[in-house]
């Protein structure tokens, strides 16, 4: 059986309009326009259709119980217009790329190597974001999202980028004088500083896990200072304020510069990668691309950086 036409937009949109007052005045108040519009939109719809929608009772109309399904699907549709009509308005308008990251991994990792792009790409505006907040979905035009592990999975395109280890690092100058941080037992006597990262990503190993994995616990007795976000406990940690437990990501800058160094070889693997986040196709879109293939390897030099740390001190 051969498919009817589609009915015509204005008539969906009356139809949807309608669905939620389910009153042909308020409709028309809503559209600005005539009841009686409203009535005859909503007469050639169900011609168009060539079906019956609506309930009628003297001059009140209200939904059959199939056009109240169809009411729902249509406006998954009108959503999806919009969506469409936005994103080209969007990507015609503007060829900056948009950044949203997790603020010490923008700060610490994506930030002080992204003069290596704009090096290569010139005069290509770029915008960035710091927050722990996912953004609204569906992203605009050239906006990537750098989240980790699960939160990733609302996004309509994702990949993992690198999977992170976290250590222990201290100032040189307070290793030099504590040379019993080197082992498990004199770090326990150590200032500690602990990031509060929140509850969607408490399975980020912290101070209590890695004591744990070393047969031992944290002492209660010792001091320590909390924080929350994971830049602010390295740059308490260079300046001497006590020991963090930081990732590669955060602290492999400083550790060349010599801002930091290690105190254990022992690394506890995060359990998720860090994803980089998208809702178009960026492959269609060159500019995008080129921010693809750019972090991609930025993230493989990380993994090397990850697979060969620099060792602790043992003559600091």
């Amino acid at each position: 059986m051969q498919k009817k036409s589609l009915p015509s937009l204005r008539t969906l949109q009356v139809f949807a309009s309608f669905g939620h007052t389910e009153s042909v005045s308020k409709t028309a108040q809503e559209l600005d326009v005539t009841p009686g519009a409203v009535s005859q939109q909503l007469k050639l719809l169900e011609t168009q259709v060539g079906r019956a929608l609506f309930l009628r009772r003297g001059r009140t109309l209200s939904l059959r119980p199939e056009a109240k399904l169809y009411h729902k699907m249509l406006l998954d549709g009108i959503e999806a217009l919009n969506c469409a009509q936005s994103f080209i308005e969007d990507y015609e308008s503007s060829a900056q790329l948009r950044i949203s990251a997790l603020p010490s991994l923008l700060s610490k990792w994506l930030y002080p190597a992204l003069g290596r792009f704009q090096d290569r790409h010139p005069g290509v505006p770029i915008s960035m974001d710091a927050t722990n907040s996912e953004p609204e979905r569906p992203l605009p035009a050239r906006m990537f999202r750098l989240t980790y592990g699960d939160l990733s999975d609302a996004y309509t395109h994702k990949e993992a980028l690198f999977t992170d280890v976290v250590f222990p690092v201290c100032a040189p100058s307070l290793a030099a004088a504590n040379p019993d941080f080197l082992t498990p037992e004199g770090l326990r006597r150590a200032p500690l500083l602990h990031v509060d990262w929140g509850a969607e990503f408490a399975s980020v190993p912290n101070w209590d896990d890695w004591f744990r994995a070393q047969g031992t616990t944290i002492d209660p007795d010792v001091g320590s200072t909390r924080m929350a976000l994971s830049s602010q406990a390295v740059e308490a940690a260079i300046d001497g304020r006590g020991v963090a437990l930081v990732q590669t990501s955060f602290a492999h800058r400083d550790l060349q510069l010599r801002r930091l160094v290690r105190l254990s070889d022992t690394t506890l693997d995060l359990p998720h990668p860090y994803c980089l986040c998208w809702d178009e196709a960026g492959d269609a879109d060159p500019l995008m691309q080129a921010f693809l293939d750019w972090v991609r390897n930025e993230a493989h030099r990380l993994a090397g950086q990850i697979r060969n740390l620099p060792p602790p001190p043992y003559s600091p």
